[in-house]
């Protein structure tokens, strides 16, 4: 299976906005292959998880996982967590005591917690066997009874496959969004070798007043420069019109290229985003100025 996080997002719909954080759930009905009776397992079982986050909704996603999991022990791996997931996706839809942010983070929690539980519950079987093959009617070799019969689940649609990596991506991308704007220690690592490298300069960082990601990255950037020896002021600004996204970098004169270039690449290189150098004859002679706009 790709990546494995194809999970049972299977059919669950996403309106994906994005103003501060945006996530609007049309969580997906039971798959039509579902019997009643399962159902009716499936959300009893996801009933007991409650409005919990953290380690006890590790421990009893587990549990309700493990309870389906003794159920329906020959279903689609797929299958079920597509069942799992809207269940309890329905029931995050409904709590209006959670953010959308919340509620994403919860899902993301929700589903590795589901995936991670099924996949050390799989059988062992030898090479060449069916994972988990269905009992058939007939007497137990062992005991001489008759074996009990699970009804087998049907597998996804391909439609429902392809929708599931969509989803899939949608989710990931939103993921990333919402997580917060920070330098990784990575990042640092890899700016602070290409700038010990290059030439110094003198700058001037401007975030944006009220905007705490903004200000964060800002403080980031400042440790790295000043720790490789350029000398750095910084200083909020409010924007009038149009907010700046991302960085960008201006600076007054020819002579300031090659620091900005350094500057320049050394973001490049270790954030993996465009940053936009502009020629300004109105910008600080002696000086260039990092522009800190919003998450990009």
């Amino acid at each position: 299976m790709t990546r494995q996080v194809l999970i049972a997002l299977g059919v669950m719909s996403m309106e994906l906005g994005y103003q501060g954080v945006g996530l609007a759930l049309d969580c997906p009905k039971m798959p039509e292959q579902t019997s009643k009776d399962v159902e009716v397992d499936v959300n009893a079982a996801v009933a007991k998880i409650g409005p919990v986050s953290g380690g006890e909704l590790k421990t009893k996603t587990k549990n309700a996982t493990q309870d389906i999991l003794g159920k329906l022990p020959n279903a689609d791996k797929v299958y079920l967590e597509q069942m799992l997931f809207a269940s309890y996706c329905s029931s995050l839809r409904d709590d209006k005591s959670l953010s959308e942010s919340q509620k994403t983070q919860r899902l993301f929690e929700y589903i590795r917690t589901v995936r991670k539980t099924i996949e050390q519950q799989a059988p062992k079987t030898k090479q060449g066997t069916d994972a988990s093959p269905l009992k058939q009617p007939g007497k137990d070799e062992r005991s001489g009874t008759r074996s009990p019969v699970n009804p087998p689940v049907p597998p996804l649609t391909q439609a429902e496959r392809e929708r599931a990596a969509k989803i899939e991506k949608e989710l990931l991308e939103l993921q990333e969004r919402t997580k917060p704007w920070r330098l990784t220690p990575t990042q640092r690592a890899k700016i602070a070798d290409k700038l010990s490298r290059g030439q110094k300069g003198t700058l001037l960082v401007l975030h944006l007043a009220g905007n705490g990601e903004s200000q964060d990255f800002a403080t980031d950037i400042v440790e790295v420069l000043v720790a490789t020896g350029w000398t750095v002021t910084r200083s909020g600004i409010v924007p009038i019109g149009i907010v700046p996204a991302g960085l960008s970098i201006d600076f007054h004169d020819d002579i300031q290229i090659p620091q900005v270039s350094s500057l320049q690449l050394a973001l490049e290189s270790a954030l993996e985003l465009s940053v936009q150098a502009r020629l300004r004859p109105t910008s600080p002679a002696n000086t260039f100025v990092l522009i800190v706009g919003s998450k990009p």
